[in-house]
């Protein structure tokens, strides 16, 4: 019932809160309940309250929600390229034992791929029986103790997302790993 008055700011899809910055600097927004994640700073907030901030020009409110997933491409400049070669995930924090699902479409919106999700206590494995190359991105996370398949990745800053917390390339369709 908050939300419903609320022009301001939408949620695209149903994990990811967007506020755009429409005066000068400043915004103010509503985080439903629950646990969300910056997806340009990887901070993560307890919601259920109102917040003021100022941003600059590079900055506005993108808060991912707990157990959610963007597929986010390889492409800053074009729409028009193939959406699931070199995808990266990227989750919202994961919490207790979770199964998730990103369904990719191609450019006609066809069925491209799907990237299957298993998250238990700190261990998260992600498979593709189509998809050979991936990302997987936990924001949130501070370190990788442990890859069991797949490499940690370094090289691929993939603007103007957060490069905060871990991220994993998938070996053969599956990334294997666990986290602090």
């Amino acid at each position: 019932p908050t939300c419903r008055t609320l022009d301001r700011q939408y949620m695209l899809g149903d994990g990811l809160l967007v506020a755009p910055v429409f005066h000068d600097r400043a915004v103010e927004y509503y985080l439903p309940p629950g646990n969300w994640t910056h997806l340009l700073t990887g901070e993560s907030r307890i919601g259920g309250r109102w917040f003021n901030e100022e941003f600059d020009f590079f900055g506005l409110p993108l808060w991912l929600r707990n157990d959610a997933l963007i597929a986010v491409g390889t492409s800053g400049a074009r729409v028009d390229y193939d959406f699931a070669r070199g995808v990266r995930l990227v989750c919202g924090r994961l919490e207790g034992r979770v199964t998730l699902e990103a369904r990719l479409v191609d450019l006609k919106g066809d069925p491209a791929g799907v990237l299957e999700v298993y998250h238990d206590g700190r261990r998260v494995r992600v498979k593709s029986p189509t998809l050979p190359d991936f990302q997987v991105h936990l924001p949130w996370a501070p370190t990788v103790v442990e890859v069991e398949r797949g490499s940690l990745a370094r090289d691929d800053t993939r603007a103007p997302l957060t490069t905060r917390g871990v991220i994993v390339r998938a070996d053969s369709g599956t990334a294997s790993f666990r986290y602090e």
